[in-house]
């Protein structure tokens, strides 16, 4: 008996999925977890994997097609099965096209949403396909002269996404920032001989985040969400780290910050990226504050933009050698800019200009019983 291949839940309150790409094709034999198609949501892409050892008999949907989440896309089974034949009510399309030109769009692996229909409704027919595809050709054969037109890429469904938070954030909230240079020559020494003597790895960012972590605690008013004419102060402090992911930003979420080691704060922080980048949205727990590094980049300083409904979000920028006044003379010393965008609503430029010295102080300053590797 033939087995369905589901579309998975690709995120909280998402109900449907479009199909990127298909690894397969009818009459492939899998195994289990081998990828046999890519996904994609508002938020992130995601790999569907073969539930069991077998054979494709099916492909219920074309690229570029969306579906139902749980609802099959594919069916599995054993060599020289047929395929059972599929209620079309039981297979929402929101592309209409004719069997024929979906067969020929899969051979080529052509999104169907990016075809015009001229059939009734505006069903896509062969000719629709074909003029498609002679456009494509004659494209490509003038890219090779070197005299084609510009290129045009898509928005996927993530960037789109991302496009309108980020435009609803910067017409909405009423950023300020403030900035702050930061001494931390002595955390870095401190982390080189921690590291050392563990064996084990820690990051600025991550000592940064447990900082930040500790700093919230004495000023809940940026660890809150905004609403239209209230503050809700967060008992949690869920700080949320920005990871660049292939087509967009996420931002996975270490809950309870605060109560996390140093070690626990890191593995979690690589985790989390790790699975972005698969497009795994991971811990569903709601983010407090967002902390943004784009040292890595060689960037000093950059202005962050608030992930609502949150308040507040932490830049940090690349370490600089400095010569400053040190003691009774000079000496080269570690520099990073902090900054801190907030949202005029919920604080005011003294309150977050204090969240900022409190910060550059437990830096400067730090307590290595507060940043207990363990």
């Amino acid at each position: 008996m033939a087995r369905a291949i589901n579309m998975p839940q690709v995120g909280q309150d998402i109900k449907t999925a479009r199909i990127v790409q298909w690894h397969v094709k009818e009459g492939d034999a899998v195994n289990r977890g081998d990828i046999v198609a890519t996904v994609e949501s508002d938020k992130a892409s995601f790999e569907v994997e073969a539930f069991e050892e077998g054979v494709i008999l099916q492909l219920l949907y074309a690229e570029g097609d969306e579906a139902k989440v749980f609802d099959p896309i594919a069916t599995i089974g054993e060599p020289g099965q047929q395929p059972e034949k599929t209620d079309a009510g039981q297979q929402p399309e929101t592309i209409l096209a004719s069997p024929v030109v979906r067969r020929m769009a899969g051979e080529r692996n052509i999104p169907l949403h990016r075809v015009s229909g001229s059939g009734p409704g505006g069903r896509i027919i062969k000719k629709d396909l074909v003029a498609f595809i002679d456009a494509q050709e004659v494209t490509g054969d003038q890219k090779k002269k070197g005299n084609g037109p510009d290129q045009v890429i898509e928005f996927s469904r993530m960037r789109k996404r991302i496009a309108e938070r980020l435009m609803a954030s910067k017409q909405q909230i009423p950023h300020f920032y403030l900035f702050n240079d930061v001494d931390v020559t002595d955390l870095l020494s401190w982390r080189s001989k921690t590291s050392k003597d563990l064996n084990t790895r820690v990051s600025v960012n991550d000592m940064i985040v447990k900082i930040c972590a500790e700093v919230l605690q004495e000023y809940p008013r940026l660890n809150a969400h905004v609403d239209r004419d209230k503050l809700i102060v967060k008992k949690q402090i869920n700080i949320g780290i920005a990871v660049s992911v292939e087509d967009g930003l996420l931002v996975p979420v270490i809950p309870d910050t605060d109560k996390k080691t140093i070690t626990e704060i890191g593995e979690i922080s690589r985790r989390n990226a790790e699975n972005a980048r698969r497009g795994i949205l991971g811990n569903p727990a709601a983010g407090t504050f967002t902390v943004s590094n784009l040292g890595m980049y060689g960037i000093n300083l950059f202005q962050g933009i608030i992930n609502p409904p949150e308040c507040a979000i932490l830049s940090i920028g690349a370490i600089e050698k400095k010569v400053v006044p040190f003691e009774h003379g000079i000496a080269v010393r570690d520099y990073v800019t902090l900054g801190l965008a907030c949202d005029h609503r919920a604080v005011d430029g003294a309150y977050a200009a204090s969240f900022m010295d409190s910060m550059k102080t437990s830096i400067q300053s730090f307590d290595e019983n507060k940043l207990t590797i363990s």
